[in-house]
């Protein structure tokens, strides 16, 4: 949510910077609301009235269908906007809700409405605390700075995108702030993750005051605790020059005043806010070039504007290392879960299997019927259990993002014995229901292969072929006296391999694979780790109705892809 949120609050910025040549951003801008929010988000730009430069998707010019600044219970929105005031979040129909939000220059001059529609509030309210902040933070850009503007656009993308390094992404943001803000030193101070209450140099350019001090800072605001101390105490921006720095009561005089007289002539620091309102450290600038000597000056707004929105963008980089980090810590106790639940399932089943296998050597020399049935039963309910679990294992798999296959060239030799091997699987339950199954391979010769992970292709066909016995089982009448017949084809065609499995057993309506999650005829567990499987190989799969029956069929590339 909150690499989202930044991605939008970057074009935002590229609104106040280059509003001059806003038609130039429409298309990006356009891009990224209809890939990342629902469909009626657009961005409103004033003429003689707040007109769209990318309408809602559902306006049709022409047509009696109103933008969506037209409708009943949106026109109030608007009219705050336009007046450069945020209303509350909109609640709407479908569980849908609306985010309209003015954009401002310095001048509280609304420069453009956002209007943003999404199912997840909390992202909408996530995106409206930020938006709000940055409308704090604008202003009207001077066209000489426009380089160093430019230049923070570029930070600012690689601290919202660049997340897999972050302490070499924090030197170069400080040396990158340096020489954009015409400073002799940039620090950056985290609030310290084994005490909170205390800031910890995180990375530096140039020389700093802070060289001189430890590199923990108490967070306080009691006198000579020092300006940095106080900027993280008061979430304040503050900036002075080398009169103020010596009048402030935080300032550290008695430890600093050689080091001030000679060295320190500005100071700027700001408070590096994270989304939850949670201080999560201070960046701070020193000596404005050419601010040395009698001449007293200090940093400008422009460059206090710079510094708050760059902080704004390192809380944004810091919370996303973060929930990455968490992330990973999480999906590794998934694995761990996943490996250790798998273990514990499939062990006790292969040593019933085995044990199953030896009692039926054993019973043949008994010659007992009855037994040979029980140990028959047995061994059936064992395949069911072992079919469930791999697919509670898959279905696992997928939810921790574990790659589902790893596939590899299977050669012809290989498929015939998966498809001897299903025989034999499904032997008790054919012999059962009276079912002929019947397997054949189409334009393939001995020297064909498959790029494709056999063990989880072997596992799709054992829960087609499951589905097409319970569905010739659930027939009526049932027509046991004609024979049922379960019809694999394997064939190459169009630089493919078609897997095709017939029954005529109870018929469908419609392709399974293509209803909705919601639909009451949805898939169950078995079908649904089916086709997640065939998408991992990149094939496709479908199935439809036959005049008698159901045909499934899915194709893998012949080759890698």
């Amino acid at each position: 949510m909150e690499q989202e949120t930044e991605k939008l609050l970057n074009l935002i910025y590229d609104i106040y910077c280059k509003y001059d040549h806003i038609h130039e951003i429409t298309s990006e801008v356009k891009g990224s609301l209809r890939t990342h929010y629902e469909t009626e988000s657009c961005l409103l730009i004033p003429n003689e009235s707040f007109e769209p430069i990318m309408p809602c998707s559902l306006y049709k010019e022409n047509e009696e269908i109103l933008h969506c600044f037209e409708r009943d219970g949106l026109k109030e929105g608007f009219l705050l906007a336009k007046k450069g005031e945020s209303p509350d979040i909109i609640p709407e129909e479908n569980a849908i809700y609306r985010l309209i939000s003015p954009l401002l220059n310095s001048n509280r001059k609304v420069i453009a409405i956002l209007n943003l529609e999404s199912k997840d509030k909390e992202l909408l309210l996530g995106i409206k605390r930020n938006i709000l902040r940055h409308i704090e933070l604008t202003v009207s850009i001077n066209r000489s700075s426009l380089e160093k503007w430019k230049s923070l656009m570029d930070i600012s993308r690689k601290l919202t995108s660049s997340i897999t390094d972050v302490p070499s992404l924090m030197k170069e943001v400080a040396h990158g702030t340096v020489e954009d803000l015409e400073a002799e030193a940039c620090s950056l101070f985290l609030v310290s993750k084994d005490n909170p209450e205390y800031l910890e140099l995180a990375y530096e350019y140039g020389c700093s005051l802070d060289k001189k001090k430890e590199v923990k800072i108490k967070i306080s605001s009691l006198e000579k605790a020092g300006l940095t101390a106080y900027v993280a105490a008061s979430r304040e921006i503050l900036s002075l020059d080398k009169e103020e720095i010596k009048k402030h009561p935080n300032w550290d005089g008695e430890s600093h005043r050689d080091y001030l007289q000679s060295h320190i002539t500005s100071w700027l620091g700001v408070p590096i806010i994270g989304s939850n309102d949670e201080l999560l450290g201070v960046i701070k600038v020193e000596n404005k070039k050419g601010t040395r000597g009698s001449e007293i000056i200090k940093f400008s707004d422009e460059d206090r504007v710079y510094l708050s929105i760059l902080a704004s963008n390192i809380a944004s980089c810091l919370e996303i290392a973060d929930y990455i980090e968490e992330k990973d810590k999480i999906s590794k106790m998934q694995s761990t879960y996943y490996y250790a639940t798998s273990h514990s399932l499939k062990t006790p089943l292969h040593g019933l299997l085995e044990s199953i296998r030896q009692l039926s050597e054993i019973s043949k020399e008994f010659n007992d019927e009855r037994l040979n049935k029980i140990l028959t039963f047995i061994k059936e309910d064992c395949y069911k259990y072992d079919r469930l679990v791999k697919n509670i294992c898959y279905s696992i798999r997928k939810d921790i993002g574990t790659p589902l296959i790893i596939p590899k060239d299977v050669i012809y030799n290989e498929i015939k014995g998966m498809m001897e091997r299903l025989k034999t699987r499904f032997s008790i339950r054919i012999e059962k229901e009276n079912i002929n199954f019947e397997y054949k391979f189409v334009n393939i010769s001995t020297k064909d292969y498959v790029y494709m992970d056999r063990d989880a292709v072997e596992d799709v066909l054992i829960n087609l072929v499951a589905n097409a016995i319970n569905a010739i089982r659930g027939r009526v009448p049932r027509e046991k006296s004609k024979g049922a017949v379960i019809k694999i084809s394997i064939e190459k065609k169009d630089g493919k391999i078609f897997f095709s499995v017939r029954d005529d057993g109870e018929g469908i309506e419609q392709d399974l694979f293509s209803m909705p999650p919601s639909h009451p005829g949805r898939l169950g567990l078995g079908l649904r780790v089916t086709k997640e499987i065939i998408f991992a190989h990149k094939g496709e799969i479908s199935s439809k109705p036959l005049d008698k029956g159901t045909e499934i069929e899915f194709w893998l590339p012949k080759e890698g892809e």
